[in-house]
């Protein structure tokens, strides 16, 4: 969990380009835990890079900023995941 943290971040900062890297992909520092001072680059794929991804709208907000659907759930008075039509 910690390497992907550090990837996400690394990936969220990285914003100048390499020369011959290829389209679609961006370059990102990473390393094995954060214990180790080495870190190693990797060519990373931007999602409009893959092929057949399509996004999609985001349901409208409440007044409170939540999503607004018909997902109702009992109220336990705890926090819980649960999976809802193949969702978490």
């Amino acid at each position: 969990m910690k390497q992907f943290i550090l990837l996400f971040i690394t990936a969220l900062l990285c914003t100048e380009t390499l020369s011959g890297e290829e389209p679609g992909t961006i370059p990102v520092a990473a390393r094995r835990d954060s214990d180790d001072s080495l870190w190693i680059t990797y060519q990373a794929q931007t999602v409009e890079s893959i092929l057949g991804y399509t996004s999609s709208q985001d349901p409208p907000l409440s007044r409170f900023g939540g999503y607004i659907t018909d997902w109702k759930q009992e109220a336990t008075g705890f926090f819980r995941t649960e999976q809802k039509e193949g969702r978490w």
